[in-house]
């Protein structure tokens, strides 16, 4: 860890578990926001049943290498399963992929300010 061994001075991240010489601060909060391409049949209507969400075909872009999300764990905890279709590396070939599929994945809203409406449709997790 670069901040324990003196390396750095601040590190920006998700908060997490830390270590007692460590202080922290909340610098701002976020949502997830589904992504998907516009015209997405699961979008067609605003009534998004449980079941429906998780047979959808979903796509991810792990941080760390972390293939267990919030969205999946949700899903586990009412006996349903995040269908996980595809993987990719990074977040900006997850949503190039997005826009020419029927996939849809979980973004923080931050991540998204940059990206245009009229390419890819979003809907409040």
């Amino acid at each position: 860890m670069p901040l324990r061994k003196g390396r750095t001075d601040l590190e920006i991240g998700v908060r997490a578990a830390s270590a007692p010489e460590i202080r922290s601060r909340l610098l701002f909060r976020d949502t997830f926001i589904d992504v998907k391409r516009i015209g997405h049949s699961l979008f067609a209507d605003r009534n998004i049943s449980v079941a429906r969400y998780a047979a959808c075909h979903h796509i991810m872009a792990p941080r760390r290498g972390i293939f267990r999300g919030l969205v999946g764990e949700a899903l586990e905890q009412l006996e349903y399963q995040c269908n996980v279709s595809v993987v990719v590396p990074e977040l900006p070939d997850a949503l190039e992929i997005v826009q020419q599929s029927d996939l849809i994945i979980q973004v923080s809203r931050l991540c998204l300010m940059a990206l245009s409406k009229e390419t890819v449709g979003t809907h409040r997790a």
